[in-house]
């Protein structure tokens, strides 16, 4: 377990590690769709997790939701909120098309939205259900192979990371990879899949700010939470 420093004592010994052992397996998935009505499309449901499977899954947690049906309230619609200029839409809409055969999403807004109830209702049973304050990772990532679970973290990278200070200096790489979310403990959740992983993730670093609101409305505060790791020995491996 994690303890501050201040709660260390003399004698006691410290575990430092720099990778794990890749002994992880692919999950497993066992997934059925009770019918309530026809399926308007068809897709092909993954019996286990691949590489390309993960990307999505990750690309997922950093910029998707999911719609119900107003009057049945069953799942109906799932949405990533990657517009159509964004790097990472071209890599979506493969990913969509390889492993799911999903070949009939839609633009809407800086959306692509794939109106798909067994979609949303397979991704819903992996565990990636939830808001934006509410998402976790499934315990069950923290199993699989490593090329699995860095495809997990480049899907999140590529949907909700950001770079800063990107930069090089006497042949050196210099920046950081950042994410930024209202949600501490999915941060924590990959701070922890990152560790297993080899990578060398930085403190979670947690910021309040306000925001002026509408004419005779007081500021409103709001926390922010950063976790951020070097491009330098991250990165490349990332990819």
């Amino acid at each position: 377990r994690w303890k501050q420093l201040k709660q260390l004592k003399e004698g006691e010994y410290i575990a430092i590690t720099d990778s794990f052992p890749d002994d992880g397996n692919p999950y497993k998935i066992d997934f059925k769709y009770e019918e309530f009505k026809p399926v308007k499309y068809a897709i092909h449901v993954p019996e286990e997790t691949t590489v390309e499977l993960m990307w999505l899954l990750g690309a997922y947690l950093g910029d998707g939701y999911m719609e119900r049906d107003k009057k049945t309230q069953r799942l109906r619609r799932v949405y990533f909120v990657v517009p159509p200029k964004d790097k990472a839409r071209k890599k979506l809409e493969a990913y969509l098309k390889k492993v799911f055969g999903i070949d009939f999403w839609r633009n809407k807004g800086i959306c692509l939205t794939v109106g798909s109830s067994v979609f949303a209702e397979f991704i819903h049973a992996l565990g990636l259900q939830g808001l934006a304050r509410t998402k976790r990772v499934p315990q069950w990532v923290y199993t699989l192979p490593l090329d699995q679970k860095l495809g997990f973290i480049e899907g999140y990278l590529d949907t909700d990371g950001s770079e800063r200070y990107n930069m090089m200096k006497d042949n050196v790489q210099y920046g950081q990879l950042t994410f930024t979310s209202c949600n501490k403990p999915l941060l924590e959740d990959v701070k922890y899949l990152m560790i297993s992983c080899g990578l060398k993730p930085l403190k979670i670093s947690t910021y309040v700010a306000s925001r002026k609101l509408t004419k005779g409305r007081v500021e409103k505060e709001y926390i922010t939470h950063f976790l951020t790791l070097n491009i330098r020995e991250n990165l490349d491996v990332i990819r």
